[in-house]
């Protein structure tokens, strides 16, 4: 995530992630080592969520509720954090 490039959160405000539902199979669930790395992340951005960013703390919301099963679509978003974190390290609060 280093070389990655910034960008805007991917989901607006108001929008509810859900799981995948065992009939539709349009997203693939996610083997040992990515549901790994997927709880990694969500683990560590709730802690950022409730301590310094507030700013992310509805897409950690929406990301820990479907940390029982997970799919690659939850995985994109979750990088797609991580890029976003990336874009804001400068961002600050002023008092």
């Amino acid at each position: 995530m280093a070389n990655c490039n910034p960008q805007d959160l991917l989901i607006p405000t108001r929008t509810i992630l859900q799981s995948i539902n065992q009939d539709l199979n349009k997203y693939n669930q996610l083997d040992k080592d990515q549901a790994t790395i997927y709880y990694t992340i969500v683990n560590t951005t709730i802690y950022l969520s409730n301590i310094t960013r507030p700013d992310i703390a509805y897409i950690i919301r929406q990301l820990a509720r479907i940390i029982a099963k997970p799919n690659t679509c939850h995985l994109s978003i979750t990088k797609g954090l991580l890029q976003y974190l990336k874009g804001t390290t400068t961002a600050k609060i002023t008092y």
